[in-house]
C-alpha cells in the first residue's frame, strides 16, 4: 500500500496578529503559546537564545529520556512559542528503513548457490548479527506503536465512560501503512 501521510490542517491567521515567518516551515508547526514559561512578550535576545539554545537542550535530554520528540521554540510577535513535534517518522525515513534496505540489499545479491562453505559461514555469521539487530529495531519501534493505542483507550474511556476497546481502536483504523 501506499504511505499516505495526512497534512496537517492550518488555522487561518486572524488579520489582527499578522506572522511574518522567519522560515517559511514554520508555519505548519503545532505552535502553543507557552505561558508558564513566559506569559509576557520576551525581547529578541531572550527568543534567540530559546530559538538557539533551548530547543537544541530540550531535545537532547528527551533523546536521552528515550522519548521521539523534539521541542522546536519560537518568538512571533514578541510571544514565545513552543511545539513539540516527533522525531519519529525522521528517524525511519533517515536511519531505520536505509538501513533495513542495505540488509536486504545485501542478502538478495548474496550468491547462495555458488558460494563456498567459508563464504556461507560468514554469511550466516554476518546474517545473524543482522537477525540481533532487526530485533533492537524491531522493539525500538514497537513500544510507542504498541503503547499508543492502549493510551488512546484510556483516554477515551475517560473522556466516554465506554470501555469496549473495539469502540476506540475504530478511531484509530484506515491510515494507509506499508504492511
Amino acid at each position: 500500500m501506499a504511505e499516505h501521510h495526512p497534512e496537517p490542517t492550518l488555522i487561518p491567521i486572524p488579520p489582527e496578529f499578522p506572522v511574518t515567518w522567519a522560515n517559511p516551515e514554520d508555519e505548519n508547526l503545532p505552535l502553543v503559546q507557552d505561558r508558564q514559561h513566559a506569559h509576557n512578550p520576551v525581547t529578541p535576545l531572550t527568543g534567540w537564545i530559546w530559538e538557539k539554545h533551548a530547543s537544541k537542550v530540550s531535545s537532547a535530554g528527551f533523546a536521552a529520556a528515550g522519548q521521539p520528540i523534539a521541542m522546536v521554540l519560537r518568538r512571533v510577535n514578541s510571544y514565545y512559542y513552543m511545539a513539540i513535534v516527533p522525531t519519529f517518522a525522521n528517524r525511519w525515513e533517515e536511519e531505520w528503513l536505509p538501513e533495513l534496505k542495505g540488509y536486504h540489499d545485501t542478502w538478495n545479491k548474496f550468491d547462495l548457490a555458488g558460494a563456498s562453505t567459508q563464504e556461507l559461514l560468514d554469511h550466516i555469521e554476518w546474517s545473524l548479527g543482522r537477525y540481533e539487530r532487526l530485533w533492537d529495531i524491531h522493539f525500538e519501534i514497537a513500544v510507542p506503536f504498541l503503547v499508543a493505542p492502549s493510551m488512546f483507550h484510556d483516554l477515551y474511556e475517560d473522556v466516554f465512560g465506554e470501555s469496549d476497546a473495539l469502540h476506540s481502536y475504530k478511531l484509530l483504523q484506515g491510515v494507509e501503512n506499508a504492511s
